[in-house]
């Protein structure tokens, strides 16, 4: 009886080490993947006029390190809302867009969090 289960022992060892060899290179590859692409974050730009907006997304593309896709959700009253991907997060999305331009007006960071970053444009 000890053999059947210390030979059953050592198959399941066996079995799991080669799952575990196949399945290690795909889950990094993954992870590597998710890593280049960036992370989603929501960005609420307030005291915007809608012809800000265009100008904003431009520098986004253009000026910002790290940024891959710019996706605007809405604009209400004022307020755009955005989903940005970036390689840097939200604090090196912040860093780079306090103090910028958008026509006359200043971008001013008020709200900072892991995945979400708040902007208001200052006369």
């Amino acid at each position: 009886v000890v053999e059947k289960v210390a030979g059953g022992r050592e198959a399941i060892q066996k079995a799991t080490t080669e799952l575990a060899n196949k399945l290690i290179p795909r889950i990094i590859e993954d992870w590597r993947k998710k890593a280049s692409q960036g992370a989603a974050v929501v960005v609420l730009l307030k005291r915007a006029r809608f012809g800000d907006l265009k100008v904003f997304e431009q520098l986004l593309k253009s000026s910002i390190t790290g940024v891959t896709n710019v996706v605007k959700r809405g604009y209400t009253s004022g307020v755009a809302t955005y989903e940005i991907t970036t390689k840097r997060g939200a604090e090196g999305l912040a860093e780079e867009l306090d103090g910028q331009t958008i026509k006359t007006k200043t971008l001013e960071v008020i709200s900072l969090s892991a995945g979400a970053l708040e902007l208001t444009l200052s006369p």
